[in-house]
């Protein structure tokens, strides 16, 4: 059994130990992006290819191609024909693309000679490759049992 002191000496150790959780990190963020790579939509691989993680000592931030963002999450065309949309996660944005625009992802009103055209028209189905809210349960969960367990 561990003595007073014993415990007193790790406590102490312990915030020092938490500091820097880089190691943590790019193990759980080299998951993320395999996952992530693996369930993105592919024609030309582009997407896939450009999906990348930058861990630093406290942080972890994940890239991709600007129009990743709006496949996963889907387009609201005029005739709402695409189903299923996806909402993105409370208070995230996206560079200039803020999850909570007016414009519920939407393409606004392009034309072509007059005519909708594209994804403005009947717009584009979500297709769920990632989700914010699910990566953060992933850093939480391991770094959790990882202290539990060093500790």
């Amino acid at each position: 059994m561990a003595s007073v002191d014993d415990l007193i000496n790790d406590l102490s150790n312990f915030g020092s130990e938490v500091q820097d959780l880089s190691l943590d990190l790019a193990q759980i963020g080299a998951d993320i992006e395999a996952g992530i790579r693996s369930r993105a939509p592919v024609k030309t691989g582009a997407l896939a290819q450009s999906i990348r993680v930058f861990v630093t000592q406290d942080s972890l931030a994940f890239e991709m191609l600007d129009y990743g963002v709006f496949q996963n999450y889907g387009v609201k065309g005029v005739d709402n024909t695409a189903s299923p949309l996806l909402t993105p996660e409370e208070g995230i944005s996206f560079g200039g693309i803020a999850a909570t625009s007016r414009f519920s992802f939407g393409t606004g009103n392009f034309s072509k000679g007059g005519r909708p055209w594209g994804a403005y028209y009947s717009g584009i189905g979500a297709q769920s490759f990632f989700s914010i809210d699910a990566m953060a349960q992933d850093v939480a969960d391991t770094i959790g049992t990882n202290l539990i367990d060093n500790f």
